[in-house]
């Protein structure tokens, strides 16, 4: 009789064992899968910060040159202000060319308006 039993539960226990398995083994892959994403968000950030110091303005120039790049970007900004609402010159980062693009945007954008006239 014991046997009886245990030969009918056995197809059951190996089917609950496999999906015990297949769920722990989704588990490994998710976590496996998210720890990834950390990692290539990590790099992605690395990347760009090692891109930024290259953009803003080559390393043959002084610090004086710097500082006048700076101010000269602060000032198109101030410039900019008015002019494009969703500029928050407090996010800015004036040491890369973030205000550059956006200054061509805006004259781009400018450009296309008087030819419309």
């Amino acid at each position: 009789m014991i046997i009886y039993v245990v030969d009918n539960c056995l197809p059951s226990l190996i089917f609950l064992l496999s999906s015990v398995y297949d769920v722990k083994q989704l588990e490994d892959i998710q976590e496996e899968k998210t720890n990834l994403a950390k990692e290539c968000e990590e790099l992605r950030l690395t990347v760009q910060q090692q891109r930024e110091p290259n953009e803003a303005v080559p390393s043959t120039s002084s610090p004086d040159t710097l500082r006048s790049v700076v101010e000269l970007r602060q000032n198109v900004g101030r410039i900019l202000l008015p002019l494009v609402p969703a500029l928050d010159l407090s996010q800015v980062n004036f040491e890369c060319n973030v205000i550059d693009e956006i200054l061509e945007q805006f004259l781009s954008g400018q450009d296309g308006v008087r030819s419309t006239e």
